[in-house]
């Protein structure tokens, strides 16, 4: 008898172990959601990344340029920016840094106003959202695409063609004390499923083994009455 009992007590903690792993967190805390919508918010407003120094442009005008990386540049310039213009002020600006006038050609920074970046590469989004679960890195990956006008070169195709469906689709929202409380639950079913289905079982096992028993003796007995 104590042999079952410890054998379905081991069995139990097998039991508990694998139901506390088999709920999965498939969805994010709250609050990690609405920093990661925060930040990216926060890099599609409007900054400075050049204020005019020396320029002698009299009359200047406003012109939106982008790059291929999905950056959008709001330029004041005495005219229509030129490839070579372009080059220059395209040059891959750090999150948060600005555009130097050591980098740009004298002749540039003669004829330039200020520059504000309107919409950050995509380099400097990706990573806002990299530790969410996979479905809600979808959505803000989505979410995320729908402020671009046009594809950034680093996001694949098929992502960009389903941008417009997987905007649509609702956080899946976790909380960490839900997700202990679920694993309780299920480390509580399997220690008492383990409990029940091994003492039962070695119960079944051991009736089976006297009933075996018996018959084999009832047979060796008949052949001896021979």
């Amino acid at each position: 008898m104590k042999a079952r009992l410890l054998i379905s007590i081991v069995v139990a903690a097998v039991g508990a172990v694998i139901g506390a792993r088999t709920p999965q967190d498939t969805g994010d805390p709250q609050s990690k959601i609405i920093q990661v919508e925060q930040a990216v918010e926060a890099s599609f407003a409007p900054r400075v990344t050049y204020s005019a120094g020396e320029s002698k442009a009299t009359s200047l005008k406003k012109y939106k340029v982008k790059a291929a990386d999905g950056r959008a540049l709001e330029v004041e310039l005495d005219q229509l920016p030129t490839d070579a213009d372009l080059d220059a002020l395209l040059v891959p600006v750090a999150s948060g840094g600005q555009l130097s006038q050591d980098r740009l050609p004298k002749q540039l920074v003669q004829r330039l106003g200020n520059v504000r970046q309107i919409s950050p590469g995509w380099d400097d989004l990706w990573p806002l959202w990299l530790r969410l679960k996979l479905g809600n890195k979808e959505i803000a990956e989505a979410r995320a695409m729908l402020r671009y006008e046009s594809k950034p070169e680093a996001v694949d195709d098929y992502d960009w063609n389903q941008r417009f469906v997987r905007a649509a689709g609702s956080w899946q929202v976790e909380e960490v004390n839900a997700l202990r409380l679920k694993k309780a639950r299920f480390a509580a079913t399997g220690t008492v499923a383990g409990f029940v289905t091994a003492f039962v079982s070695l119960v079944v096992l051991a009736w089976l083994w006297r009933f075996l028993l018996d018959r084999v003796r009832e047979l060796s007995n008949a052949f001896r009455g021979r």
